[in-house]
């Protein structure tokens, strides 16, 4: 029987706003995508979602690799505000978190989550989340899904897990979650119906 739903975020709640980003900045900074590759998803931005920059050290390592003309914080600002919510998904999880317990399992900035929450509202809806930047590792690392089952006192025969990447579906797979790899929304309610849950 079915007791939680797990989802990422970025690519699932929220569009990828990393790949919208670099495309932004190549259109409006005329940055090539390999300076965008390297600034949000190098090691120096992996980092930063385990934690292991802060975000003073972060940016500081951003201002160092563009012009100087232009600052840090509006590649900050590029990067956040391209993390938009899909079409339907808060009704979705509204109507699922009055069923069932939900999570987070989430490569992310501190900071990030913490404009998102402030625009969206959304970490009301979650009994668990499960951040990169809080135990210092990320997915596909099985301790992000480890812990989410610690807190959640659940089996992970009893979790649904939804994600885009196709590893982190593997993973979750591996491990005994129903893992849905998501589309869009309308698919992963079909998915989602498929595996008996009821709307």
């Amino acid at each position: 029987m079915i007791k939680a739903i797990i989802f990422d975020l970025g690519g699932v709640v929220f569009r990828d706003g990393t790949k919208y980003a670099i495309q932004e900045m190549k259109e409006k900074l005329n940055f090539s995508e390999k300076l965008g590759l390297e600034l949000l998803l190098g090691k120096p931005a992996s980092d930063f979602r385990k934690g292991l920059l802060t975000s003073e050290e972060f940016w500081k390592y951003v201002q160092s690799k563009i012009p100087p003309k232009i600052k840090a914080s509006k590649i900050k600002s590029i990067w956040y505000t391209n993390y938009i919510s899909f079409p339907g998904m808060f009704e979705l999880i509204k109507e699922l978190n009055s069923k069932f317990k939900l999570g987070i399992i989430s490569g992310n900035i501190k900071e990030r989550i913490e404009y998102l929450n402030e625009k969206y509202d959304f970490r009301k809806y979650f009994d668990v989340e499960i951040y990169s930047f809080d135990l210092h590792t990320t997915k596909p690392d099985k301790l992000m899904w480890e812990k989410a089952l610690k807190l959640l006192n659940l089996d992970a025969k009893e979790c649904i897990y939804v994600d885009d990447n196709p590893e982190s579906v593997n993973t979750a797979n591996s491990m005994g979650f129903k893992a849905i790899r998501f589309e869009d929304v309308s698919q992963l309610k079909k998915e989602l119906g498929n595996l008996g849950i009821k709307f």
